[in-house]
C-alpha cells in the first residue's frame, strides 16, 4: 500500500473516529491543539531569556512551520495586501541590504549566519501579525512577557542575597565603588544585557496595574513589576536606571501628562533624599575624565569613527565578528581591544555603512509613524496601553542604546522585534469592544 494511500485512511480513520471526535469538541483541544500556534509565540516569549539563541531560533521555525501546515498565513485575501502590512517593505529592503552586506562582508559566513537569525526574528513578527487579532491574546502574550521578565528579575535577585558571584572587574571601577560587590546578570551573562531586559517588563506590569480589573489583580501586576525594579537596582546599570526614567516619561505622556509632572516632581524630592551610594553611582555617568567605563567608551567611538570614515558606503558587515576583525587588526589602540562599539548608532554606521543605517533608520521611523498615527485615534482600552507600554519600552531600548550596542546580545534583537511585535498587533486592532476592560478577571472595574 502506497504512503499516500495510508495517509488517506488513516485520515479517514481519524474523522470516523467517535473518540477524535469527542476530543475535538473538549476543551483541551480547544486551550492545545485549537491554539497551537498561540501556545508556540508564547512559549517562545517565556523561554527566550533562559535558553541559547540556537534553540530559540529552532523553535520560532517549528512555529513558522505550525502556521504553515495548519495554514494560518492566510491573514490576507490577495498578494497586494501582503505588501500593505505595517512595516514589511521597510523590513524586507532591510533585510535584503543585510544579506548583500553579508556577501561582501570580512566575516562572510558570520554575517550570512546572523542575517539569517534577522529573518528568522522578523517571521515571528509576522506570525505575531498573524495570530495576534483579539485582545485577549495581546493581553495573554503580554502576561507572559511580564511573567519571563519575573523569571529573571527572581534569579537576579537570587544571585545577589544567595550566590553572590564575585564583579568581573571590567564591570565596574572598584576605586570609585569599592562597596559594589555584586552586579547581577541573571542568565543573560552582562548587567547591562539584563537591565535592558528589564525595562520593558517594567513599563508593562505598571501599565497592567493601572488598567482596569480587581485590586488584587492590579497588586500582582504591581508586585511582578516590582520584583523586575528590584533586580534593576542591583544591576548597578546607569544607563539602565536612566532608561527606566525614559520609559516611564514617554508612558505616562502619553497615558496621563500630570501624572509626568507629578513623576518629575517625586524624582525632584529623592534626589534630596537620594541614597549616596545609588546618587553617587548616577552622577558618576557625567564625569567622563575619571569614570573608567565612559572613558573607554569614548576611546572606542574615537576610533570607530575612522572606521566609518574608511567603511563609510557599505561598512565592514554584519555582525560584531566583523567589528573584531577590523577593529582589532587595525585601529586598535594603546592595546585597547573591543567586542562592539558600544554604542548601536554607531555600530550600525561600522557594520552596514550610511545606506544601511538609513535602511534602518526607515524601519524603525516607519515603526514611530505608525504606532504614533494608531495611538492618538485609537480609543483608551487595553490594546492602547499595551500599545502605548510597548513603545515606551521600545524608547528605553533605543536609549540605552546610547551607550550599549543592543544587538550584540541576539536575545536582544529578539526583544526589539518582540516589542515591535506588540506595539504594531495593539494599535492594529479595531475600537475596544464592549466588557474589554475585563479581560484579566472576567469583571468589570472596582
Amino acid at each position: 500500500m502506497s504512503a499516500v494511500a495510508l495517509t488517506d485512511r488513516w485520515n479517514r480513520l481519524c474523522s470516523e473516529s467517535a473518540l477524535v471526535a469527542v476530543f475535538r469538541g473538549s476543551l483541551l483541544y480547544r486551550l492545545t491543539v485549537g491554539r497551537a500556534e498561540f501556545l508556540a509565540l508564547c512559549l517562545i516569549t517565556l523561554l527566550m531569556p533562559f535558553i541559547p539563541v540556537t534553540a530559540s531560533a529552532v523553535l520560532i521555525l517549528a512555529a513558522g512551520l505550525l502556521f504553515l501546515a495548519r495554514g494560518r498565513w492566510r491573514m490576507v485575501r490577495t498578494w497586494g495586501d501582503v505588501f500593505r502590512l505595517p512595516l514589511l517593505w521597510p523590513m524586507l529592503v532591510f533585510l535584503a541590504v543585510m544579506l548583500l552586506l553579508s556577501a561582501f562582508s570580512v566575516t562572510r559566513r558570520e554575517s550570512l549566519q546572523i542575517t539569517v537569525l534577522f529573518g528568522i526574528y522578523m517571521a515571528f513578527y509576522l506570525m505575531c501579525l498573524a495570530e495576534l487579532k483579539d485582545k485577549r491574546k495581546i493581553y495573554v502574550l503580554t502576561v507572559i512577557f511580564l511573567v519571563s521578565v519575573a523569571l529573571e528579575a527572581c534569579f537576579g535577585l537570587y544571585q545577589n542575597f544567595i550566590t553572590r558571584p564575585p564583579v568581573d572587574p571590567s564591570w565596574i571601577d572598584s576605586v570609585a565603588f569599592p562597596n559594589i560587590t555584586v552586579r547581577v546578570f541573571g542568565t543573560l551573562d552582562n548587567p547591562n544585557i539584563l537591565a535592558q531586559y528589564l525595562v520593558p517588563g517594567i513599563v508593562l506590569g505598571l501599565a497592567l496595574a493601572l488598567w482596569k480589573g480587581r485590586l488584587s489583580t492590579r497588586v500582582l501586576f504591581l508586585g511582578l513589576a516590582g520584583v523586575a525594579g528590584a533586580s534593576l537596582v542591583y544591576t548597578w546599570t546607569r544607563m539602565g536606571w536612566l532608561s527606566l526614567a525614559v520609559a516611564i516619561a514617554v508612558f505616562l505622556l502619553f497615558y496621563n501628562w500630570r501624572l509626568l509632572l507629578l513623576a518629575a516632581t517625586g524624582a525632584a524630592v529623592a534626589t534630596v533624599l537620594r541614597p549616596d551610594l545609588l546618587s553617587s553611582r548616577l552622577t558618576s555617568i557625567l564625569n567622563l575624565s575619571q569614570d573608567s567605563s565612559m572613558f573607554y567608551r569614548i576611546q572606542i567611538w574615537q576610533v570607530a569613527a575612522h572606521m566609518i570614515r574608511d567603511f563609510w558606503f557599505s561598512g565592514v558587515g554584519p555582525g560584531s565578528a566583523a567589528f573584531q576583525l577590523i577593529y582589532n587588526k587595525y585601529y586598535a589602540v594603546y592595546g585597547m581591544r573591543a567586542y562592539h562599539a558600544h554604542n548601536l548608532y554607531i555600530e550600525l554606521l561600522v557594520e552596514y555603512g550610511v545606506f544601511g543605517t538609513l535602511i534602518f533608520l526607515w524601519l524603525l521611523c516607519s515603526y514611530i509613524g505608525y504606532a504614533l498615527k494608531r495611538i492618538v485615534r485609537q480609543p483608551r482600552g487595553f490594546a492602547w496601553m499595551a500599545g502605548v507600554a510597548a513603545m515606551a519600552g521600545m524608547a528605553s531600548y533605543l536609549f540605552i542604546g546610547l551607550t550599549e550596542d543592543c544587538w550584540f546580545n541576539f536575545k536582544l534583537v529578539f526583544l526589539f522585534w518582540f516589542l515591535i511585535s506588540l506595539t504594531v498587533a495593539s494599535v492594529r486592532l479595531p475600537e475596544e469592544e464592549p466588557g474589554t476592560a475585563a479581560l484579566a478577571d472576567g469583571s468589570a472595574e472596582d
